[in-house]
């Protein structure tokens, strides 16, 4: 992807160097956001947004969930051979 052929500055300004432009990113769970900015040389406080977007995943798509698949499954084994041998070690005592 060329980002000259996708970012095209609305301030008419053909002189704007990649040092005058912010890439702000907002990553969540399950998408990332993510806006190219400007700042203005004339007002230093001001910006000028260029583009802006996101990027979701599916829940099928992400590779946590099938960790956490694995993750809930050994717990849940490891639960019930705890609770075996404290059945036990009850039943011995007894």
């Amino acid at each position: 992807m060329n980002a000259k052929n996708k970012i095209n500055p609305g301030s008419g300004d053909s002189t704007t160097s990649i040092a005058d432009l912010e890439l702000a990113f907002d990553v969540g769970h399950s998408s990332i956001g993510w806006a190219v900015l400007q700042t203005l040389k004339a007002q230093p406080s001001s910006l000028n947004l260029l583009g802006c977007g996101v990027v979701t995943f599916g829940a099928d798509d992400c590779l946590a969930s099938k960790r956490r698949q694995h993750r809930q499954q050994r717990r849940h084994a490891r639960a019930t051979r705890k609770r075996i041998a404290l059945m036990e070690k009850l039943l011995v005592h007894l």
